[in-house]
């Protein structure tokens, strides 16, 4: 969840910074391509000038992504790495002796 949040943060950042560049790209790009179908033109037009959409989408992408992703994660993490754990760690390991005990106490 909080991946999907800073994913959001630097995509709405990150589109603030590039707006006139993607403007002018998809501009070029439906201009220059004549066989472009009049639905994806359409659609261009409506993602350059309603950028939210694109963030909206994004973020339940990476929502659900990230939940698949990070746990498959730390399924094989586990997997992998978890003899290599040293005891000072809480990894395996023998207990230190007991004291010698002394029987007339």
């Amino acid at each position: 969840m909080i991946g999907a949040v800073v994913y959001l943060i630097v995509s709405i950042l990150a589109n603030m910074l590039l707006a006139p560049l993607r403007d002018g790209f998809v501009g070029d790009f439906t201009r220059s391509t004549r066989d472009l179908p009049p639905e994806a033109r359409q659609m261009l037009e409506m993602l350059a000038a309603n950028p939210s959409i694109g963030h909206v989408f994004g973020f339940v992408m990476m929502l659900f992504a990230g939940a698949v992703f990070a746990t498959l994660g730390g399924v094989l993490g586990a997997a992998f790495f978890r003899n290599d754990v040293p005891p000072a760690l809480g990894g395996p390991g023998e207990p230190p002796p007991l004291p010698p005990q002394n029987p007339l106490s």
